[in-house]
């Protein structure tokens, strides 16, 4: 089974290429249409990369070139447009063929025998590797969080920690802003690149580079200033924890 998307702000031609798709190779599954570039780059940040993506080029809020401009995508993507005009910006990013609407099926059979090949350049293990090491630096790039009722895209290396209280997930930003996390603090834990990011308690997740400075606390806990100045206290690592974080601090 090879897992793919559509982006296409047209739903009649969403479900008219996501048809031709079924009918050309049926072991591609159409994992979900996207609409615009914001959809788009929300569900590329809360998912696993596809195996391949379908990309009409002029969507409602602009062009889906810009999807790449937001966050990392290593999929190979089949371009679809009414335009011949950007057809060297396609090849500058991860396109394996460029079909011009209304797609005829010919090519279509075509530029998924294209992909078929490619992928098959190397052996399935190799693939999968690649496609894992792909998804795990995709998933510490960047998250979507939520201010009120706007959800706001954040590339990680701008969030100074996570924090949980009352049953919810807060995280501050470089500029000390605060928002809501979607996931608690052990899910993020599981994503977050560890070298960067640390779980001081039960409370905090913390990153190295937003550390003011750390000290000794009643002879053996540590106390970590944060270099942001909405969290007024100090982040407490425990007796238990102190020489772990000692050894992490000084190796990345």
């Amino acid at each position: 089974m090879i897992k793919a998307i559509i982006i296409e702000d047209e739903k009649p031609a969403a479900a008219n290429l996501a048809k031709k798709i079924s009918q050309a190779d049926s072991s591609v599954v159409v994992e979900a249409t996207l609409s615009t570039i914001e959809e788009s780059v929300q569900w590329l940040s809360s998912h696993s990369l596809p195996e391949l993506i379908f990309l009409d080029i002029h969507l409602s809020d602009g062009l889906s070139f810009n999807i790449f401009k937001e966050i990392k995508i290593t999929s190979p993507v089949i371009f679809t447009t009414t335009y011949d005009s950007y057809l060297l910006e396609a090849f500058e990013l991860n396109s394996i063929d460029y079909l011009l609407k209304p797609i005829e099926t010919s090519r279509l059979y075509d530029a998924l025998e294209k992909f078929r090949n490619t992928k098959n350049y190397y052996s399935e293990n190799i693939y999968k590797l690649i496609q894992k090491v792909d998804n795990s630096n995709h998933s510490k790039y960047r998250l979507i969080a939520r201010k009120g009722l706007e959800h706001v895209p954040l590339k990680l290396d701008d969030i100074a920690l996570f924090y949980t209280e009352n049953r919810l997930t807060f995280l501050i930003d470089r500029d000390g802003k605060k928002y809501i996390a979607d996931n608690n603090l052990s899910a993020l834990e599981q994503d977050l690149d560890k070298s960067k990011f640390y779980r001081a308690n039960r409370q905090y997740i913390i990153n190295i580079d937003f550390i003011k400075g750390y000290k000794t606390a009643e002879k053996v806990k540590i106390s970590v200033e944060m270099a942001v100045d909405t969290i007024k206290s100090p982040v407490m690592i425990s007796q238990d924890s102190a020489a772990d974080f000692r050894e992490w601090i000084t190796q990345v």
